[in-house]
């Protein structure tokens, strides 16, 4: 392994440990899951990229990791057991909880989806799940979020811009992650997009001044850097 490579991929891991560390210390269930996995998936993609399998430095990646875990295990206990005592009140009907108001609002905009596959407007689908709680008398915690978001990416725009939003939404993912980034998939803009389509699943990102501003900019800074990296190989 030439030296240069050794060290990228030792700051690789250190930034993946150090990151996770914080990143715990947030207590976000989906970030907890989602960002170690992640970050060991593209450990592992640039080694196979670079055709370099480096044992050292994976085994330091994951004992490293494990030691993070041990340190925050109350953390991690503590939220495994908020998730299983809020799926379990979501279970008995009440759904004042953090999981619990997001189960109901995945459920109410399928529902409103199904209603208006081709789309609707905003204040539309508010009257629409209202209407469909009051008929089904139900009280849920879900009408508190109805003018902010539906707190999933997909079922977001699935219940306003309907099938075909759905479709762009699906596309706009593909290009950015096949054909805007470079390496695909791996590159900075594909693993910032697998990044937001995945914590879409429990949250909408893209009506995020600050993540719009950061995405754009890295977006940007890529192709630049993509640029003029194939300017030097031309020359």
């Amino acid at each position: 392994m030439k030296l240069k490579s050794k060290y990228k991929y030792f700051i690789q891991s250190a930034i993946l440990v150090l990151s996770t560390y914080v990143i715990f210390l947030t207590q976000t269930r989906a970030a907890m899951f989602l960002h170690p996995a992640l970050g060991l998936f593209l450990l592992l993609s640039w080694m196979y990229k670079d055709k370099v399998l480096s044992l050292k430095i994976l085994t330091i990646s994951l004992l490293s990791l494990m030691v993070v875990m041990a340190a925050s295990s109350k953390i991690i206990i503590d939220r495994y057991d908020a998730t299983m005592r809020e799926i379990g009140e979501y279970n008995r009907g009440n759904d004042y909880t953090s999981l619990g108001a997001r189960f109901s609002m995945w459920k109410l905009g399928v529902i409103a989806f199904s209603d208006s596959p081709f789309g609707q407007s905003e204040s539309h689908r508010n009257k629409e799940i209202t209407e469909y709680l009051h008929d089904a008398k139900e009280k849920s915690a879900a009408t508190q979020y109805l003018r902010v978001h539906l707190h999933n990416e997909f079922i977001q725009y699935a219940s306003i811009f309907g099938l075909f939003g759905v479709i762009v939404l699906f596309l706009f993912f593909f290009i950015l992650i096949f054909k805007v980034s470079q390496p695909s998939i791996i590159g900075p803009v594909g693993i910032s997009t697998i990044s937001i389509l995945l914590y879409g699943a429990t949250d909408v990102l893209l009506t995020s001044i600050e993540l719009i501003v950061i995405f754009s900019t890295t977006i940007i800074v890529s192709s630049m850097a993509g640029h003029n990296q194939h300017g030097r190989f031309e020359n």
